[in-house]
């Protein structure tokens, strides 16, 4: 199962294998994490490339998703015009945002050992 840390770096791993991955490939993937839902593709290019014509950022996403596809792990679905990190992917940020919100929605939150759990952590620091 692949792993992507978003907390403190971006780091996409399988297994003990770190992918690396070009700027602007770690832009979609991040991306489309943060984001955490299909969206089109026409708005995921607009929003990552918006310097560019709607053509060339329509290429910059085709070019980014190429090169995700060469990867030996799927790490982002595509269905008609949507995009979506792939479900299989774990991610630390996903992770988090649940033992916050567990945390959040107890009676009493315990609030120790929040600096070891890693809340500090900044998100895509780089």
């Amino acid at each position: 199962m692949p792993t992507l840390q978003l907390l403190s770096s971006f780091e996409l791993a399988f297994g003990d294998e770190v992918m690396v991955l070009p700027p602007s490939v770690q832009r979609l993937v991040a991306f489309l994490t943060i984001r955490d839902r299909p969206m089109q593709r026409h708005h995921v290019a607009g929003t990552l490339w918006p310097e560019t014509s709607d053509d060339r950022a329509a290429a910059n996403l085709r070019s980014a998703l190429w090169r995700l596809n060469q990867l030996k792990v799927r790490i982002v679905e595509t269905a008609g015009p949507n995009i979506r990190l792939a479900s299989a992917v774990c991610v630390d940020l996903q992770d988090r945002t649940k033992q916050a919100q567990l945390l959040l929605a107890s009676v009493e939150p315990d609030f120790d050992g929040l600096e070891e759990a890693g809340f500090r952590d900044d998100l895509l620091p780089d």
